[in-house]
Formats: structure tokens, C-alpha cells, sequence
């Protein structure tokens, strides 16, 4: 089952990185990195919530980042 959604991750990732690359050709080669910069950070990012998908979000990573500073200045 994890192959499958692996795959069709990849899949739709190819084919995006494909239909894009004749637009980014006209463009210069730091649009051209920041696209593939981002395109494999999002690929990385489903392929981490295709086999952990009880991984916890932006938000509640932000919480545990910032809970000690809001106990410490009484901000509850």
C-alpha cells in the first residue's frame, strides 16, 4: 500500500517537474533552483507523511518550540 503512494507521489512529481521545465528554461537559474529546491522539499515532506502519518504539523512543532517561553513570561 506504502508503494503505491509512493509512487504515485513520484509520479505526480515527475510530471509536474516535466510539464514546468520548457517555462523554467526561459527563466533564470535561481527560479530554476528554487523550484527544484522546493519541489523536492515537498516530495521529501509527503514521503515523511506517507510512513509517519501521525507526524505532527507546523503548528504543534511551534507550540513545543515556544510553550517554555509563554510559562516563563505568564502568558497563559
Amino acid at each position: 500500500m506504502k508503494w503505491g503512494a509512493i509512487l504515485a507521489l513520484s509520479l505526480v512529481v515527475a510530471f509536474m517537474v516535466i510539464y514546468d521545465r520548457s517555462r523554467l528554461k526561459e527563466g533564470t537559474r535561481r527560479t530554476r533552483m528554487t523550484f527544484y529546491v522546493l519541489t523536492f522539499t515537498g516530495w521529501v515532506i509527503g514521503l515523511l507523511l506517507i510512513h509517519f502519518p501521525a507526524m505532527p504539523g507546523p503548528s504543534e512543532v511551534w507550540l513545543v518550540i515556544f510553550k517554555p517561553l509563554t510559562n516563563m513570561f505568564g502568558l497563559n
